[in-house]
């Protein structure tokens, strides 16, 4: 095969590209594995770090969904000031307000029509984000 480009920077680490491989293709059996193509690598994974941060935004908690009228917000984890935006399908921002700890927040849906509206929940900082798919009934 032939490639329409390609390149390598020749220093330590050594990096190597190519560009427009038309065709490519990967074999497997139990034991080997066969893959066609110009930049064939081998490496091993010796290990694999765990991280377990936990975000501030999995102690957030919405419901009902699918709601008919109210949709409740509730949040307690770490003291944080969170904001929420209510959207609807094109994006159109209809509602906006902050959610603080040990709260919870009752968002009125009933001036809406029967949709569906996305609520996107923030950090002050903007450090984390969540957003919720919600269906209003009728």
């Amino acid at each position: 095969m032939i490639s329409a480009s390609g390149g390598s920077n020749g220093v330590a680490p050594q990096i190597s590209w190519t560009l427009g491989e038309p065709i490519i293709n990967t074999g497997k059996n139990s034991s080997n594995i066969l893959s066609q193509g110009f930049q064939q690598s081998y490496f091993v994974i010796s290990s694999v770090e765990v991280l377990e941060k936990k975000s501030i935004l999995s102690d957030i908690y919405l419901y009902p969904n699918p709601t008919n009228r109210f949709v409740n917000i509730a949040y307690s984890g770490e003291e944080v000031l969170l904001n929420y935006l209510i959207l609807d399908l094109a994006g159109k921002q209809l509602q906006s307000g902050s959610l603080n700890t040990d709260t919870e927040l009752k968002l009125d849906l009933e001036v809406y029509p029967v949709a569906i509206y996305f609520i996107h929940i923030s950090s002050q900082d903007e450090a984390f984000y969540k957003s919720y798919k919600v269906q209003k009934l009728y």
